[in-house]
């Protein structure tokens, strides 16, 4: 029999109840058995007893999930026909596919490099592994139990001591839900030295209702370095929610660039902690929130050992009847001596009626740091318009080349043999030219 949560109390009645029918429908079918029930029955139940995060969740606050989710939603089925992606990578790489929240495309164990492996969550999850369990453990965090309660897949990559991939790996999230939601679980390891490039396409796409979660854990041993590229969308009944965890021992590097378009909500929650001496986080995100839609991004860097250093660029556009919100918190322990860490948050609103949120946050407990931040909203400068069009070029051309320029300062953050795919993928979706 499955384990199923404590009845709810009643003023959650109405969500608890559809996520309590949603149990019923899916437990017998998720991957993992007893084992896991338990442990996905656990957080369920605590989902189901705080409900979804809204306006007074501090850290929701420009992003009211409750308010837009007041219902769940039921558990969607496997993906009809081929998954549609927004973007592909033009250089030679390895490529996973997931759907509805299911691995569609694995990789063969015969074509990966020696030391390089890329499984299914579902099929390691047939073995109990103590390896995996911290990555299937209850947290505080409502959308971190909903996703661990109903997820149904995911990829799990380890790569070991010294290695580097030379290929990057790129994965296709996609999903089809209009009026279901899908929830996919994956954990990134990088042993010391190791070396990897990944990429994530994500696509939510809904003419109803839908709900989209997607959590990744990633931890990276001392003297790794994985580069990490997102590009995201969704259609404006999408909710897609994407968090992720990321651990830094001694000297390790994470690179992380984002190019987000709005979903009737696009949330992107990032928790690094800087935990060994010397280790180094560089984030760089551009979005654009058209009408109708809207962007939370949600940064949290957390430097707990020395002269460790984090950067963050955020740079935002929002059309009439669009929100961004970037919030930013850098948090410095007392035994982090020596940390460098600036952030900064720049929005450009193109007509009346737009939305932009900046909150940056500092939490210093060091005495010997340097931490800063910055933050700017402003429309196109109209000198800049003026000399453009004095030197012939039309006025809607002049406006895309200083919106390209604006994210132009993100896509270089990428490597050089990236860059250009990043380009074009904003130039159609950020920019929405083609």
């Amino acid at each position: 029999m499955s384990a199923r949560p404590a009845s709810p109390p009643a003023a959650s009645q109405t969500f608890g109840q559809g996520l309590d029918d949603a149990w019923s429908q899916a437990a017998a079918s998720l991957p993992g058995g007893d084992w896991l029930r338990q442990i996905r029955a656990d957080a369920l139940a605590r989902v189901i007893r705080s409900g979804l995060p809204g306006r007074r969740d501090e850290q929701w606050k420009y992003a009211d999930l409750a308010s837009k989710r007041p219902t769940a939603l039921p558990p969607a089925g496997a993906a009809r026909g081929p998954a549609r992606t927004l973007a592909a990578v033009s250089l030679a790489a390895h490529h996973v596919g997931i759907a509805n929240g299911r691995v569609t495309r694995v990789l063969e164990a015969g074509s990966l490099p020696d030391g390089f492996e890329v499984l299914r969550l579902a099929d390691a999850l047939e073995v109990p592994s103590l390896w995996l369990r911290p990555f299937l453990e209850p947290s505080g965090s409502p959308i971190d139990n909903l996703n661990l309660a109903f997820a149904t897949d995911g990829v799990l990559v380890r790569v070991g001591r010294g290695v580097t991939v030379a290929m990057p790996l790129v994965v296709h999230n996609s999903a089809s839900l209009s009026g279901t939601m899908s929830h996919d679980r994956s954990a990134i390891v990088l042993e010391e030295g190791a070396r990897l490039t990944l990429v994530e396409i994500t696509d939510a796409d809904a003419t109803r209702d839908a709900l989209a979660t997607s959590r990744t854990a990633i931890t990276l041993a001392r003297g790794s370095n994985l580069v990490h590229i997102r590009l995201s969308a969704g259609t404006e009944s999408a909710v897609l929610v994407q968090e992720g965890s990321v651990e830094l021992a001694e000297g390790a590097c994470y690179a992380h660039v984002a190019l987000a378009r709005g979903a009737g909500l696009l949330r992107q929650q990032s928790n690094v902690r800087l935990s060994g001496e010397g280790a180094h986080c560089d984030l760089a995100c551009a979005y654009a929130a058209p009408a109708g839609h809207q962007v939370d991004l949600s940064i949290a860097l957390h430097h707990a050992a020395p002269r460790t250093t984090s950067r963050l660029l955020a740079k935002g556009i929002a059309a009439r009847k669009g929100r961004g919100s970037v919030q930013g918190r850098v948090v410095v322990d007392d035994g982090a001596q020596g940390t460098d860490s600036h952030q900064m948050a720049r929005g450009l609103l193109l007509e009346e009626g737009a939305e932009i949120f900046h909150k940056p946050e500092l939490e210093i407990y060091a005495d010997d740091v340097k931490c800063g931040h910055g933050a700017t909203i402003a429309s196109l400068d109209p000198t800049q318009m003026f000399y453009l069009q004095s030197r012939g070029i039309p006025s809607s051309q002049a406006r895309d080349m200083l919106l390209e320029a604006f994210v132009r300062q993100v896509t270089d953050h990428a490597p050089e043999p990236l860059r250009d795919d990043l380009v074009a993928w904003a130039t159609r979706y950020l920019l929405q030219k083609g």
